[in-house]
């Protein structure tokens, strides 16, 4: 169905059709290829001298791998209905949806202290202070400390449990950790920038989140050293005490 082009309130189609093109890093030679178009013909929609149909704005998308609600966006900034349904992340028919994203997440919350005990095993192994042949008895000792959990014996749901040591990988384990402190100090940003963003999330609607990600993260992050760009994007250093407030949060009583 035609609803007619664009209000002037909203972005051409061809504006937000090259901004996804420049994203996926791709020449307008390269997606008039892969979307069997003529370059002079995307370059027209682009520039908003042609207006693209409903099966040309699809095939686009799917070529630029656009994700479904940004196709609706395409739609109607080309004057068509939207395509994709949407519901809310709390509608009762996402209960089975949420309750394995939840899984997920839960899975990955002992994670920290899984980089502590690779960690305090890494260093003295590369300092020469004990051998390969220790580490199941460490990792075993260890794991019981640490998460209550017993491997002796279980080289699979112990130290071989990974491909990073079996691959000679050593010191890689602390970045994972590193990536979850700086993302809640990143939450911690937006947060404070958008008190309405629980419930936002909780509707669904992520575009804060990846508004302020794609400003002051993606776009900067080649930019400045590590520590400048946590002090331009969140006004502090790194600081373990978002991580610690997001786990008290979550699993407070």
């Amino acid at each position: 169905m035609l609803l007619g082009r664009p209000s002037p309130a909203s972005r051409p189609v061809g504006d937000l059709l090259r901004e996804w093109r420049q994203r996926r890093r791709l020449s307008q030679l390269d997606l008039a290829g892969d979307a069997e178009v003529s370059t002079r013909h995307l370059s027209c929609v682009e520039t908003g001298r042609a207006l693209p149909s409903r099966e040309m704005v699809l095939r686009l998308a799917e070529r630029l791998d656009v994700p479904l609600r940004e196709r609706n966006a395409l739609l109607v900034a080309a004057g068509y209905a939207p395509m994709y349904g949407e519901r809310p992340l709390n509608d009762p028919a996402l209960a089975a949806a949420r309750k394995a994203i939840d899984l997920v997440l839960a899975g990955h919350e002992p994670y920290p202290a899984h980089v502590i005990l690779r960690y305090e095993i890494e260093k003295p192994l590369i300092e020469g202070e004990i051998e390969a042949e220790d580490i199941p008895a460490l990792w075993d000792e260890k794991m019981s400390a640490l998460l209550g959990v017993a491997t002796r014996g279980n080289f699979k749901d112990g130290p071989l449990q990974d491909v990073h040591w079996p691959e000679a990988l050593f010191g890689y384990f602390p970045c994972y950790t590193l990536g979850a402190l700086y993302a809640a100090q990143w939450f911690a940003a937006i947060r404070r920038g958008t008190p309405d963003l629980d419930a936002r999330i909780a509707a669904g609607d992520l575009r804060p989140v990846f508004d302020w990600l794609r400003e002051n993260i993606w776009s900067q992050a080649s930019r400045w050293t590590t520590d400048e760009l946590a002090v331009r994007a969140s006004g502090e250093p790194l600081n373990a005490a978002h991580f610690r407030a997001h786990l008290e949060a979550r699993y407070s009583v």
